[in-house]
């Protein structure tokens, strides 16, 4: 069975959001294809052991994508889980629809008062290429819940591999400088994961017009 994935960038959108009928239509589209993804990946997780799966859907306001979300975890350790977000982030690294995967490790403790559980301390935020599919996105995720290899600091997941994403935090212009390289070579590894993804996208598949199509197509230019 062939991996689910997200559409080639632009197929949502440049912007995905909810401002004409179209747009719309393009943002349920991609809030179905974001669930479908992290579903599948809740699946290959499940084979590691991480059989418990929530997925949420948030739609959001008029002028944002949305989010698909997901937490998976073992059945015998409810208090580790690892946690993905598939929306669009103002960071924006690799595609220009902004879409990008958020995964943490994300701690739980049990409440007494109500018999549940809530959340509790979570691990560095980790970005993660939104062109991986299913199975890619699975690897990436254990490796990011197991304790052996879960990463310490924030870190970027490209098709080139995990790349450390610099701290914010400056004190003078040498280290604003080193940040600034940074952050330059992590967006290139996101380019070049998206420039990939690109390549291997089917062709899309030409829409033969009908008469009147042709007509009305003319009479707009």
């Amino acid at each position: 069975m062939k991996p689910k994935r997200l559409k080639p960038d632009g197929a949502y959108g440049r912007s995905i959001n909810g401002y004409t009928d179209h747009a719309a239509a393009l943002k349920e589209q991609f809030l179905r294809d974001a669930r479908a993804l992290l579903r599948e990946t809740g699946k290959r997780l499940a084979e590691r052991g991480l059989t418990e799966m929530e997925i949420c859907i948030n739609l959001g306001g008029v002028a944002v994508s949305g989010d698909a979300s997901a937490t998976f975890w073992r059945p015998d350790d409810p208090a580790r889980r690892v946690y993905a977000s598939v929306d669009g982030s103002a960071l924006g690294w690799g595609r220009q629809d902004s879409l990008i995967v958020l995964a943490r490790v994300q701690g739980y403790a049990p409440d007494a008062r109500n018999r549940k559980w809530r959340r509790g301390q979570s691990g560095p935020n980790q970005w993660l290429s939104a062109n991986f599919d299913s199975r890619e996105l699975a690897d990436r995720l254990w490796a990011i819940f197991s304790p052996d290899t879960s990463p310490l600091d924030v870190t970027a997941f490209t098709a080139e591999g995990a790349q450390a994403v610099p701290s914010p935090i400056v004190h003078n212009d040498r280290e604003a400088a080193v940040w600034a390289e940074g952050m330059a070579a992590v967006a290139q590894s996101f380019a070049a994961d998206n420039e990939q993804a690109a390549a291997v996208a089917p062709a899309p598949v030409p829409i033969a017009l009908s008469l009147f199509h042709e007509v009305e197509a003319q009479a707009r230019t």
